[in-house]
């Protein structure tokens, strides 16, 4: 209502009506009618349980009294509450009045004149008080949202140029945001939980309100303006990379659930860009890794014509791994490893990984089934704790690792000069092109190199090759090579594979297959999931072997007996198993059995305890790999010598070598610190047993690739692609964030493994059956099913000393020291 003149009291006070006199008589004629109909109590009212009957009610008589002198003084009831309540300025400065305001705002009664107005007694939804409160409300209501909604414009809103980066992308946190938005909003928050859950909905563990809200929240915002985007922009990045149709794209985009498809195809250049910008930046202080390998796409059409056919696609793909440190340099090669000083370092830590060995036959036990851990009072004994790592990296969220992909090309690993193409291209992306970046890699710097067994090879054949050029960056005396631990690995378990497959009829690991039913594990291969299966195959064996040495050695007929047995015992009984029937003791002993001077060798033992010594080095080569144990890797290397030596795998013998003779004679402390600390095994994630080998994740890289290459939906383009792949790790990092927020992190992610309880205990039967374990005087083993001791026959190879003399033949050539650089 607009404020009244003078001119206006004035006529007011002249008039002769008495309007508010008849208003009252037509409320207090509605009142009564009201107490009729409805007898229950007015909201506002409180039920009073007395004896007495209440007194006669006179408010309405005072009413009409107090209207009758409203009238008197020239003033209706309308005119006088608007001149009450700041209708006039006259009012708004009299103190009197202004206290009257004042308490009638602060009393307990205005709250309830509100819900009256809103809903009077047997009001009709058509009645003027209804609709004029309706329209207030409305009005009110909106004015007030609108302004809390505006007030998280920043929470929604992004900044151009940063906003592709993985901390602006992976800045969503919805607790933090709906605290945040609770206190900011509350009125807000407030209407839309309302809307959100009824009175009577029970917990919905699906589907979180609070996540609702935000965003409807974040989609009103983007709705009220195209800058507060944040919310799509992360979401749009996500849902592009987990495969979403450009078609469906544009639904949610036209919803403001997403940003349009162009924009989120268009961005991956921009982080791309970012992406290559920070590496080159983080180059001027930071070491670095690179390793690369093969990748291979395929696309596939259903009807091939000319210009729709099918296509399959070689590339490479590469990672740079950052590293902090400084300066290293590389020694000369006169002084290469003896076979003297490869036989002592296989003692020097010979304790240390029996004692692993020893740990893991005794947790064997342990995690069985029979056992039942649970039940043993002694669970907690520090005697069954692990023993120290030999020399472990550090561990925790401030050691992990950074990685960045460099974008793929259209070239393959096929040759030597492949190899040259592909490092002048990678390092041409890294920034270093012109003539005075690649003086000062080759004068300053050192890059080290990792990859598998053949691209190693390709790298220091070209190192050789180009060994008598002009200059250090043309003599490649930057490039230090490293193999990758992955496919060592894989190497390692194939060389198993092979000593001990056997046959169906024998007691070897085809045979153990067989009982299994492993499809796949016939016949050794690299590709597909062999390796996974083999590994998980050789841990299965070797625990039915060792479960079937445990009874043997505590005399009983259950392993669920031995619980009587305190953490001593059984430390002892492990120490014994590992001594006796997995040693290269126990099989020299053993070889020394003779009766009537003729030598009664039984065979099938001897089987069994090589297995159980070479299955055991394997898996405690995987631990260390996995907790990040350099110092037990480096104590294994005469092992894994003597194993490629004996089982004729001449390219890792080389490797092996090569590696022992940069630890022991070629690299400074610096260098030796720097390869073993960073060019092994890299942590992602911080936990202790989360490290992989530099190989290892550079494959999970490729399989990203992958993926990412099948989400477009388009035949190969190498030119978007070197542009796609530098995006992968941000949008890696988005992927993990968004799904983590949105509580979906471990769904499809991680696949919880079978139960091999029934594997091993059928495993476990048939070596029972088989006596394999138990000493059988002069028992023999034939034909295929009979194994060699690589180990044994390495090391015998290894002392007559050609191995070396034929190692050294490959490295006597004359390296030039010339830096020519016009």
């Amino acid at each position: 209502m607009s404020e009244l003149t003078d001119e206006d009291w004035a006529s007011l006070l002249g008039e002769d009506a008495i309007p508010g006199l008849n208003d009252a008589d037509e409320d207090s004629s509605d009142e009564e009618d009201s107490d009729d109909d409805d007898p229950m109590p007015l909201r506002s009212q409180s039920p009073t349980i007395s004896e007495e009957p209440p007194a006669p009610d006179n408010t309405p008589q005072r009413v009409k009294q107090a209207l009758a002198h409203l009238s008197d003084l020239g003033l209706d009831f309308t005119t006088f509450v608007d001149a009450v309540l700041w209708g006039n300025e006259a009012c708004r400065r009299d103190s009197m009045i202004r206290g009257t305001r004042t308490n009638f705002m602060n009393s307990p009664a205005f709250p309830n004149i509100l819900t009256r107005l809103w809903d009077p007694p047997r009001a009709q939804k058509d009645r003027p008080a209804r609709l004029v409160m309706e329209n207030f409300v409305q009005q009110a209501w909106s004015d007030l949202l609108v302004r809390e909604l505006n007030g998280l414009a920043s929470f929604f809103s992004s900044k151009k140029g940063d906003d592709v980066t993985v901390k602006a992308l992976t800045s969503l946190n919805f607790n933090k945001l709906t605290a945040e938005v609770q206190e900011k909003a509350p009125h807000l928050w407030k209407a839309l939980l309302t809307l959100a859950v009824s009175e009577d909905q029970k917990r919905n563990t699906h589907k979180n309100p609070s996540k609702t809200i935000v965003m409807i929240l974040a989609m009103l915002s983007y709705s009220r303006s195209h800058k507060r985007n944040l919310f799509q922009k992360a979401l749009s990045v996500y849902a592009k990379f987990r495969g979403l149709s450009a078609k469906a794209f544009e639904a949610f985009h036209a919803m403001g659930i997403l940003m349009s498809y162009k924009w989120t195809t268009d961005s991956v250049e921009s982080i791309s860009k970012a992406s290559m910008e920070e590496v080159v930046q983080l180059l001027k202080v930071f070491q670095w890794i690179l390793s690369y390998d093969n990748i291979q796409l395929a696309f596939r059409v259903f009807s091939q014509r000319l210009d729709n056919l099918g296509e399959f696609g070689s590339g490479c793909a590469a990672t740079k791994s950052i590293a902090p440190f400084k300066s290293i340099e590389q020694k000369g090669m006169l002084n290469p490893i003896t076979v003297g000083d490869v036989l002592e370092l296989s003692q020097k830590h010979q304790a240390s990984i029996e004692a692993r060995m020893i740990y893991h036959t005794l947790q064997f036990l342990l995690q069985s089934t029979d056992f039942n851990l649970g039940a043993y009072q002694h669970r907690e004994s520090e005697i069954l704790k692990a023993p120290d790592w030999l020399d472990p990296l550090p561990a925790g969220k401030e050691h992990t690792a950074s990685q960045y992909l460099l974008g793929s090309v259209n070239i393959t690993e096929t040759s030597y000069d492949d190899h040259v193409k592909l490092i002048v291209e990678w390092l041409k992306q890294l920034g270093i092109e012109v003539p005075e970046e690649q003086k000062k890699l080759g004068l300053e710097k050192l890059i080290a190199w990792c990859g598998d067994q053949l691209t190693i090879d390709r790298l220091r054949g070209l190192w050789r090759f180009r060994a008598g050029d002009s200059n250090s960056f043309d003599r490649l005396d930057w490039m230090l090579t490293v193999f990758g631990w992955f496919h060592l690995q894989m190497a390692y378990a194939q060389s198993i594979f092979k000593q001990y497959l056997g046959t169906t009829k024998g007691e070897g690991l085809r045979k153990a297959f067989s009982t299994l039913k492993r499809r796949g594990l016939q016949t050794a291969s690299i590709k597909g999931p062999f390796h996974q299966s083999l590994e998980e195959a050789i841990y299965h064996v070797t625990e039915a072997h060792l479960l079937v040495e445990w009874k043997r050695a505590g005399q009983v007929s259950s392993l669920r007996e031995l619980q009587s047995k305190s953490p001593t015992e059984l430390k002892k009984m492990a120490t014994t198993i590992v001594a006796e029937r997995a040693s290269t003791d126990a099989l020299n002993k053993l070889a020394f059995e003779w009766d009537d001077d003729k030598a009664v060798i039984d065979e099938g033992l001897r089987q069994s305890i090589m297995y159980n010594r070479d299955a055991l080095q394997y898996i405690v080569l995987d631990e260390a790999i996995k907790n990040g144990d350099v110092g037990m890797m480096e104590a294994l290397l005469p092992t894994l010598l003597f194993r490629f030596i004996g089982g004729g795998n001449k390219k890792y013998q080389v490797e092996v070598l090569e590696l022992l003779q940069g630890l022991e004679r070629e690299w400074t402390l610096e260098v030796k610190q720097f390869i073993r600390e960073n060019c092994w095994v890299v942590n992602f994630v911080g936990r202790r047993n989360s490290h992989v080998p530099i190989d290892q994740a550079q494959e999970h890289n490729i399989k990203d690739i992958k993926v990412t290459y099948r989400s477009e939906g388009f035949k190969i383009n190498w030119s978007y692609l070197k542009k796609l792949h530098p995006a992968i790790p941000v949008i890696r990092a988005l992927c993990e964030h968004m799904e983590h927020e949105f509580g979906t992190d471990t769904r499809g992610k991680k696949h919880s493994a079978p139960r091999k309880d029934q594997d091993v205990a059928a495993l476990q039967k048939l070596f029972e059956d088989s006596t394999l374990h138990e000493y059988e005087a002069g028992r023999k083993i034939t034909g295929n099913d009979k194994s060699v001791d690589y180990y044994e026959k390495g090391q015998l190879t290894w002392t007559e000393g050609k191995v070396t003399e034929k190692w050294l033949d490959g490295r006597n050539f004359e390296r030039s020291t010339a830096e020519l650089w016009n």
